[in-house]
Order: C-alpha cells, then structure tokens, then sequence
C-alpha cells in the first residue's frame, strides 16, 4: 500500500477481475467485480466513512460469516454477498494478476457496503495462519469496485442501498408476540436478555451499541432437534444445523408441537453448551482408555487455544468447536425425552448421562466421522453421522433408564 499526495494507492493480487459494461461508461462511471482472496484483502480501516453501519464482532449476524469462514471457507464466496468498494480510479495488471486502486477523498472512496464481512475477515485473517489451510480450503471474498462517481452520486447508492433491507421474518414474529412462550421459559436466566428476538437488538445496560449475542433463531433450531412430532429413530432433523429460516417457519406453523419442547427449553441450551465445554475432556478420555494419544486440535475445524463465550453456562471456553460438532450430538439426546400429559420431560438425568460414559461415546462418533471427513460443514449435514450418534444414545437410555410412574 503506498500514501501518495493525491490520497491513496492499494495494490493487491485477486483471483479474477471482470468489468460490467452499462450505459453510465460514456460518463466515466465504471463497475468491476474481483474475486480476491480473505488473506488478500486490503486494509481499508482509514476508508470506511461512508459506510454508514457500525460494523461489530459480535452479534447474529458476524457469528454467522465467522462460522462460514471457520467451516465450511471453500464456500464462502458463494454465501456471503461480499463488499463495494468506492474508488477514483482502478488498474489492473494482466500479467501479475494485481489489482491497483485509487483512492483520494474519504467522504466518498472506500467501503461502502459490507462493514460486517471486512470486519470479520480482517479478525480471521489475524487469528488463523494461511499456511495451515490448504489451497483448495481457503476461502475467497466478491468486491464490487465502483469507479469515478461522484458525491452526490454515491449519496444516493448508499441511500438505496440501505433501504432496500427487507423486514425479516422474526422481527415481524415479534411483533405478533410469537416468542412469549421462549421468553417465559427462560425468565429469570442470566442469558435472557442476551436474545435477541428482533433483527438488531442492543444490550440494556451498555453503551447503546453491543448486539445481544445469541439469536432467536439459534434457540428455535435447538428446539427443533427435540421435535418429537416431527423426527423419530429414523429421521433426523438434519436441517436445524444448515436451514434457520426453515426452522422459523416450523416453529410458526407448528406452534403445539413446539410447545411441548418449552419445559425442556432451559436444558437444551445448557446441553449447548455443556457439550462444548467437555468436548474436549471426553475425546481425551476416550483416547486414553484406548492407550492413544489425544490431540483434539488437529481435528478438522476445531481452533484450540482460541477462546470461545458459553452464555448458556455464563462460562469460556478455551476451543472453538464448530457447531456442526455439537448438532449430532445434542439431537442424539431426544432418545432421553418422554411425553406425559402432551408435555415433554427428561426420562432421566442426562447431565449424568454425560458425565458418566454417554458424553465420551459420542464424542467417539462424532470425532471418527470428523477425522475422516475432515470438513465439519459436510460433517453437519451428513444424516448417517446424526443416526449413529442418535442410535448410540438410544441404547445407552434404554439399558440404564428407570422405569417412571406417570
């Protein structure tokens, strides 16, 4: 990157470049899209005035580009819409394949869309070593460069731009008080105002500008691996680790069946994230009784060292453990659930359960697909990985429950 007097200068290799040719061309307006990869995305913090939202590191929407990047990065050029650049003037270079951008005035060059993907790409980029990706695992971002427009020009890109925004289907859930009966099943838990049950919602209590951390829709698909009425021995609900919007429209239009699950609601989500926390500790004992050595983070997808927030439990944990780790395993758990009186209850302690053997046998499951795959988003939506964790439990439950009076 070079500072010149006429403002800015940002070389930078990118994998392709292609120019979309429209009517604005006579007037010296151009558009480009480049494919660039994460590790070579330019640093544009002095460049981000006119993007108009704060962007955050927290919040629904940056944990879920973090979680494509940290899953499943081959795809996330595909996923993620990616940035608009402004710039006074672009070259590339044909032979070298580096892209050359110019940037003069701040008010009205730089990131114009896309704060929240910069953001968490730059926090990637700093927190994981390329080397250790593979060529064919690395993952890539779309720029879309704007050149030669002016003031009032970029004014009204970014107007239209951000008022195109449709209202998502939760906010609009909320409003009809859909999420009463969540909000009363966890009343009175220390996480309960960490939900956001609309599209953005700020913390109480903060500086007006912390996103609560967990999304109604991550509650709504934990809920959803305990539908009875809908998933049995032999048919997983695969589709609460990879399709959210689907499981918000199970949830609105099968309202009774997910009734049943709200006295097991606070459980569920301390399972979450129990099983985060011992993850590690079962596959270490596992490997232990098997005279092996235990090297969890070298499993595919698993960041050690890396801390990771456990709101459920209020704790940290010391690994990042990819969700589709803990899908499988948390669904298996519905083996444990009865129904008496149309509501649902746990057949028997299945903390205990876990602390005991369960936890560490499917642990074992997971962590032999894991290795095997070795690519946790395939992991996630792999429905033979969720029938054995679920058989697994199955037969763990049968052979140590007690029998209940109803």
């Amino acid at each position: 990157m070079v500072i010149q007097s006429q403002g800015i200068t940002i070389e930078f290799p990118v994998v392709s470049l292609r120019r979309i040719p429209s009517k604005a061309d006579t007037d010296g307006q151009r558009t480009y899209i480049a494919v660039v990869n994460v590790f070579d995305l330019p640093d544009l913090t002095e460049w981000r005035k006119i993007n108009i939202r704060d962007p955050k590191l927290n919040g629904a929407v940056p944990k879920a580009i973090r979680k494509s990047l940290d899953e499943d990065p081959s795809s996330f050029l595909f996923k993620n819409r990616g940035l608009v650049i402004t710039v006074n003037s672009s070259k590339f270079d044909t032979e070298s394949s580096k892209l050359t951008l110019n940037m003069e005035d701040p008010n009205i060059h730089g990131l114009l869309d896309g704060g929240h993907t910069y953001k968490v790409i730059k926090a990637y980029g700093s927190d994981v070593d390329r080397e250790e990706i593979k060529t064919q695992d690395q993952a890539f971002v779309r720029l879309e460069i704007l050149e030669g427009f002016d003031s009032e020009q970029i004014r009204n890109i970014v107007d239209a731009r951000n008022t195109s925004n449709q209202v998502k289907d939760q906010s609009l859930m909320e409003l009809a008080n859909s999420f009463e009966g969540i909000k009363k099943a966890v009343a009175g838990q220390p996480y309960a105002n960490k939900i956001a049950y609309k599209e953005y919602e700020i913390m109480d209590g903060t500086d007006g500008k912390t996103a609560k951390p967990i999304d109604v829709r991550e509650v709504i698909a934990l809920m959803t691996l305990f539908d009875k009425d809908h998933f049995g021995d032999n048919n997983h609900p695969v589709m609460a680790y990879s399709q959210k919007a689907d499981c918000l429209k199970r949830y609105k239009d099968n309202r009774e069946s997910y009734e049943k699950i709200l006295p097991l609601l606070k459980d569920i989500l301390r399972l979450w994230d129990i099983i985060h926390r011992d993850m590690r500790s079962w596959y270490e004992e596992s490997k232990a009784k098997q005279g092996q050595g235990a090297k969890f983070g070298r499993i595919t997808g698993v960041m050690p060292d890396r801390e990771a927030p456990l709101d459920f439990l209020g704790e940290t944990s010391t690994d990042i453990i990819p969700t589709a780790f803990k899908y499988p395993i948390l669904a298996a758990l519905r083996a444990f659930v009865e129904e008496i009186d149309g509501k649902y209850c746990w057949g028997m302690d299945v903390e205990d359960a876990l602390s005991n053997d369960l936890g560490m046998k499917l642990t074992e499951v997971l962590t032999a697909n894991a290795i095997e795959l070795r690519n946790p988003n395939k992991l996630g939506k792999t429905s033979s990985v969720w029938d054995q964790c679920y058989s697994k439990a199955q037969v763990w439950y049968l052979k140590n429950k007690t029998p209940k009076s109803r």
